[in-house]
């Protein structure tokens, strides 16, 4: 089993020290080394991203850090889920990881990680914590991911986290709950909302004149402008309806829509 794991804390924090506990009850259940890759954001050096749109009008390689983007695109495609784990900072996520959000936005517009899973870690001194993991969990959806799940904590300390041991119980819980679903390897069928968001950029890929959208030609070159979800993701006949549904309306409004972008 190969785990990603992505800290978007500056340092080796409160979220580290519980992200440390999941790595260990994960090792202990399983039969075999797991192999865990650790990014952490504050070293990748990933720049800021400049809203110019060149990732969901043009595609992703006209990026102009296409080459420290696509670094962390290839390791999420080569593990088998991703931990993300993001201290709460001013009652959300830290700059570290919004920025390594937006940088990777334009898979909203092009979801592709369907069979994969994540799980959202986040610490916060009162509220907040599952503000961040809720957004995470949510955005990670968006971009195909099959299922996602959320461990907020709070913590109220500033150096030297020791967590309680209700806390380290509610951590290992959910190390276990995490392992033996993406061990099984089972894949589910995709919520509402995420057959809402699938359809309806798959509908507005139709957006602009042919070869203007890069949505259009990665939706026609991957066959998923064909099929109401993505194929190997289970699809019952009601939600197949439905996605289709929300195409053909999508469809209408993205061949009355023009595209424009900075430049």
């Amino acid at each position: 089993m190969k785990i990603l794991i992505i800290n978007g804390s500056p340092h080796k924090g409160n979220t580290w020290v519980l992200v440390e506990v999941i790595k260990k009850r994960m090792q202990e259940l399983s039969d075999s080394e797991i192999a865990f890759d650790e990014v952490h954001l504050m070293e990748v050096g990933l720049p800021l991203c400049i809203g110019c749109s060149s990732c969901l009008i043009r595609g992703n390689k006209n990026c102009p850090h296409h080459f420290e983007v696509q670094k962390l695109i290839d390791k999420i495609d080569q593990n088998d889920a991703t931990i993300i784990a993001s201290p709460c900072y001013a009652n959300h996520v830290s700059a570290l990881m919004k920025n390594f959000i937006d940088h990777l936005a334009y898979n909203i517009h092009r979801p592709k990680f369907f069979s994969k899973k994540m799980l959202a870690v986040s610490t916060a001194g009162g509220k907040g914590s599952k503000i961040c993991t809720k957004y995470l969990r949510e955005t990670f959806m968006c971009w195909g991911f099959n299922r996602g799940y959320e461990l907020p904590v709070i913590s109220n300390s500033y150096g030297g986290y020791e967590p309680p041991q209700k806390v380290v119980v509610k951590c290992e819980r959910m190390a276990e709950k995490f392992y033996i679903d993406v061990a099984g390897g089972k894949l589910y069928s995709p919520t509402l909302v995420n057959l809402l968001v699938y359809n309806l950029f798959r509908g507005m890929s139709h957006a602009g004149a042919a070869g203007e959208f890069y949505d259009n030609e990665y939706w026609k070159n991957t066959g998923l402008v064909y099929v109401a979800y993505a194929t190997e993701t289970p699809l019952p006949l009601y939600k197949r309806f439905l996605g289709n549904t929300i195409y053909f309306f999508a469809k209408q409004m993205g061949g009355n829509t023009k595209i424009t972008y900075r430049k």
